[in-house]
């Protein structure tokens, strides 16, 4: 991979992140990147009405719903899932009808459920499991935030998903969140390892 990037005429980033970390770490590259963002379909990722079926399928109804869609993998822990969790209870006090929606599965579901039984909060973390495609989209139609203090994200597509969806967005400030939310103007940019800081974003 190093020997195409450093033969290649021109490198096509995703973000200015990408970017700095490939100009960091391989000789050789300066001058041959252009930046072309990741995007979404439109068509789909849009403002729509709230999907009562998926509301009542995991017990959403009447609750403020903080969203995060990804992967939840031992090896992408970066995320930051686990520290919204700790959040909740702070934003619970001043918003008693708050969830935290988590849509996705993968190896470090028990960890993450050892985290909301550590901290009693069964009846404030949802955890879903992998859905379908028509399911996750009505995830966002559902949401009332999104959240991914992400400490190590490329460039975070699922910003675009839930922008694009109608949804307000929290990201990380020290990854490729910043590119994806046009450096604060279409999110709240946070300290993405201050749990004090997230929790006050979303309430």
């Amino acid at each position: 991979k190093i020997l195409a990037l450093q033969s290649a005429d021109k490198i096509i980033s995703v973000s200015n992140y990408t970017k700095m970390r490939m100009d960091q770490e391989i000789e050789g590259l300066k001058g041959k990147f252009a930046i072309i963002p990741n995007t979404v379909d439109t068509e789909k990722f849009k403002i729509m009405e709230r999907s009562q079926g998926f509301i009542k399928k995991f017990n959403l109804e009447n609750k403020k719903i903080i969203l995060t869609v990804c992967r939840l993998s031992a090896s992408e822990r970066y995320k930051g899932y686990d520290r919204v969790i700790l959040a909740m209870p702070e934003i619970s006090k001043l918003i008693p009808d708050a969830v935290y929606l988590i849509v996705g599965g993968g190896s470090d579901e028990e960890r993450i459920k050892k985290i909301i039984s550590d901290n009693g909060l069964f009846n404030k973390v949802v955890l879903t499991g992998r859905v379908s495609e028509e399911e996750l989209l009505e995830a966002y139609r559902v949401a009332t935030v999104f959240a991914m203090p992400s400490t190590g994200e490329g460039f975070g597509i699922v910003f675009i998903e839930a922008t694009s969806a109608g949804v307000p967005v929290v990201a990380g400030n020290k990854d490729g969140s910043v590119d994806a939310v046009l450096g604060g103007d279409l999110g709240i940019l946070v300290d993405p390892e201050n749990i004090k800081e997230i929790g006050e974003a979303l309430i």
